[in-house]
């Protein structure tokens, strides 16, 4: 008899919490709410806490949900160059906190201004957002130049893998809207035929440098994207080692001898790059 009471309770229990998230699923502010605790909770899977990051966290206003953006800076009064940087990942996972080290040695090897976006994930909201959490980001800290200590006229954008891809569609927003960045920097870029389709009408921006080491990881793309740049005349320069390590550039630790020469062959070539776009001499 005992279990006969167990089971017309438990069964009274779930019509009435079914019910109740039935009637709860039809109410706008409260599916709001799940969204936005989503949101919240997947945006902080991989963060940090903020005593832990190297550089500085910072939150920039958008549309209701502030973007986290990360800031690193050399020990110095200078008005420097600025990069603001998307980092690797497969549009659905990584974070921004993850490439803290790499983040804080780029601004010191390059001695600039690092400003490291830490997008939402298309698993999070539509794949246009992340693309404006960049664009705002941009116009938000050339606002503030000044309490940053850069240059909001010399500035590149640079994107690893998806980051590569988001910053492309980005910088031309931020081109329609006036804001030309000094070059870009597309390491291990993620291709479609979105990127192609604006080298064949004429429409990427430059100049840049495409770094692809590693092999490939979507057969075809990158040779199809080269071959839409050169026959635009884009002024893209290229360091293609397809025998190199994928994670090359960013990986700091356990590099063997000829890693440690391909890294520094890598990074010369950046310099040279970096110090064309920016007119350093």
């Amino acid at each position: 008899m005992i279990y006969l009471y167990i089971g017309i309770i438990a069964t009274v229990l779930l019509v009435f919490f079914g019910v109740s998230y039935s009637l709860l699923g039809y109410n706008m502010r409260f599916q709001d709410w799940i969204i936005q605790y989503m949101s919240a909770k997947a945006m902080t899977k991989n963060m940090k806490e903020e005593t832990a990051i190297k550089g500085t966290r910072v939150w920039v206003p958008h549309r209701g949900r502030d973007t986290r953006v990360n800031v690193y800076k050399p020990d110095t009064d200078e008005i420097l160059p600025a990069v603001f940087f998307a980092h690797g990942s497969d549009f659905t996972d990584g974070d921004a906190d993850e490439w803290d080290d790499f983040c804080e040695w780029f601004a010191n090897e390059f001695h600039c201004v690092m400003f490291s976006v830490s997008y939402t994930k298309i698993g999070v909201h539509v794949s246009t957002y992340p693309q404006t959490e960049i664009v705002e980001s941009v116009r938000w800290f050339r606002e503030h130049c000044a309490e940053y200590s850069f240059d909001k006229n010399r500035f590149l954008m640079m994107g690893i893998e998806a980051g590569a891809y988001l910053s492309l569609i980005a910088a031309l927003h931020i081109i329609q809207g006036g804001i030309i960045p000094s070059g870009y920097i597309f390491v291990n870029p993620f291709i479609d035929y979105t990127a192609v389709s604006f080298a064949q009408a004429g429409m990427h921006p430059d100049p840049g440098a495409l770094i692809l080491i590693g092999k490939e990881k979507r057969e075809g793309r990158w040779d199809e994207y080269l071959n839409a740049l050169a026959d635009a005349n884009n002024m893209m320069r290229v360091y293609r080692r397809p025998e190199q390590a994928w994670d090359l550039l960013w990986k700091m630790n356990d590099l063997n001898e000829d890693e440690k020469e391909d890294r520094c062959q890598l990074i010369r070539w950046i310099h040279e790059r970096y110090n064309d776009f920016l007119g350093i001499r």
